[in-house]
């Protein structure tokens, strides 16, 4: 399993939107209720920073990026909203105070940023001070329960929650106390139960989603990366809300080895969940439209979903690239985008102007 999905190449339609297997332009435009074109400015950094600038977390006055692909370092901080560089911290390697394969972070309540050390099983807690620079406060080791996951919220400053890649459930709450799970939660709502049952993390895999939580903890966002679905969970009532939209089950070929590829469409790349929206990145070409583009493939969604917490679909934002991961700031109007085909990968999109105005 890979945190991000490549098939080499990649093709959208020129003479009209992106569509998913099985879509006609009709059922697009149906699916999507408004689409508005958003032009972007890129911000211009100094200095080279990113190979594949993949998340952005921001916290007061401090913005973090994580390079997944980085040649040295994963994160780097920066002032915020300025985005001036501060810097970089999370060596790439094999040493004691290095991390082998990082995939992601979180901040949590306080202000201090947790980062998830796959090649290690490690969680590591920073506090980052005005001047952007870390300090390293805690080091937590989780136990292998949940079969290496790839992403992670944070519930509490104290429990983080992650996709359970065995297969016997599709939730892990695990103690950043102690590092060992609290409990399983909610099964994989797949229809391919037989395979579940002979080979979980294969259809774990093909279930890989992208997660976002609000800021009051109650509502967990899960984009599936393989299949055109939206699955909101509010923690505080039980609701279990499948988003409408197709709502299919992901296209995926299992392999005995544990795990999965794509066989249908590329769809969600990252989720922001604000306090009344969730933000979703989404690309929708298929499989066949990837092949047919070879070097000219580029990585990411030029569309950003907008969901309520209850799954209705608000708003389709059509962008003028294609993004892997973004930050929306709604009190500014603002979202940043990161465009990890381009030289300059930080793009920030003003919410309240189209294209044309």
């Amino acid at each position: 399993m890979t945190a991000v999905l490549m098939w080499g190449a990649c093709s959208q339609s020129p003479n009209g939107p992106i569509l998913g297997p099985g879509e006609s332009s009709e059922a697009y435009v149906n699916d999507d209720v408004k689409m508005d074109g958003l032009k972007g400015t890129e911000v211009v950094l100094d200095t080279a920073l990113f190979r594949y600038a993949y998340r952005m977390r921001v916290y007061g006055n401090i913005a973090v990026i994580f390079d997944l692909h980085n040649a040295e370092y994963y994160y780097h901080t920066f002032s915020y909203p300025e985005m001036e560089y501060k810097a970089s911290f999370g060596r790439r390697g094999q040493g004691p105070d290095e991390m082998m394969s990082a995939e992601g972070m979180r901040f949590d309540s306080e202000g201090m940023l947790w980062t998830w050390d796959i090649g290690r099983l490690e969680m590591r807690r920073y506090s980052i001070d005005d001047q952007g620079l870390p300090r390293l406060e805690q080091l937590v080791h989780l136990s292998d329960t949940l079969l290496r996951p790839m992403d992670f919220v944070l519930v509490d400053d104290n429990t983080a929650v992650m996709p359970d890649y065995t297969g016997q459930a599709r939730l892990g709450w695990m103690s950043l106390k102690s590092g060992k799970l609290i409990k399983k939660w909610e099964r994989i709502p797949t229809d391919k139960m037989e395979l579940l049952r002979n080979n979980g993390p294969a259809v774990a895999g093909g279930w890989n989603s992208f997660m976002g939580i609000s800021p009051d903890k109650d509502v967990i966002a899960m984009g599936t990366q393989m299949g055109d679905r939206m699955d909101i969970y509010n923690l505080r009532t039980g609701k279990h809300i499948v988003a409408e939209q197709s709502g299919e089950q992901p296209a995926f070929h299992p392999f005995e080895e544990g795990w999965s590829a794509p066989s249908g469409g590329l769809y969600y790349f990252d989720t922001q969940v604000t306090k009344d929206h969730i933000y979703a990145v989404i690309d929708g070409r298929t499989r066949e439209e990837g092949m047919e583009k070879g070097s000219d493939y580029r990585q990411g969604g030029k569309r950003v979903r907008v969901y309520d917490h209850q799954g209705n679909l608000l708003n389709t934002l059509l962008l003028d690239r294609r993004i892997a991961g973004l930050y929306v700031d709604e009190e500014a109007g603002i979202l940043y985008g990161l465009d990890v085909n381009a030289d300059e990968q930080i793009v920030r999109y003003d919410l309240r102007q189209q294209i044309g105005d």
